[in-house]
């Protein structure tokens, strides 16, 4: 998987900050370029540790008391994670159900590139995921 962390390096972004720029760079992030100008490309190793702690933190996430106002009970079952925005559609989508109108059958495709992330739960909602 070829998911790239960066951060912009142009000055007349509003995102630029030197001090966290020199820091990241001191860090190991890589110089690169991209459409949007220069920017700093987080390290391999590093990029692998905050992903699955992004995914962590997405499927693992408690309310606190500030946030039940907010609250859904929707659950995220799975998440998944590509630099390919193709590949991320077809790793979690649903199919219609041609027997009825009104109903769609979720799928994970485990065999996509993208990184999937999968919560306890989802084998309840979704047949053949555990």
């Amino acid at each position: 998987m070829r998911v790239k962390i960066h951060r912009s390096t142009g000055i007349s972004l509003p995102l630029h900050f030197g001090l966290t720029s020199r820091k990241l760079a001191s860090n190991g992030w890589i110089e690169s370029e991209n459409v949007f100008g220069r920017c700093l490309v987080c390290p391999e190793p590093e990029r692998k540790r905050i992903i699955s702690a992004l995914a962590d933190a997405l499927l693992n996430w408690c309310i606190t008391s500030n946030q039940s106002r907010t609250f859904s009970l929707m659950e995220t079952l799975a998440v998944a994670i590509s630099d390919n925005a193709n590949q991320v559609a077809y790793a979690i989508r649903a199919e219609l159900d041609t027997a009825t109108d009104r109903r769609a059958n979720p799928f994970i495709y485990e065999t996509s590139t993208a990184k999937i992330f999968l919560t306890p739960s989802v084998s309840g909602s979704i047949k053949g995921v555990s």
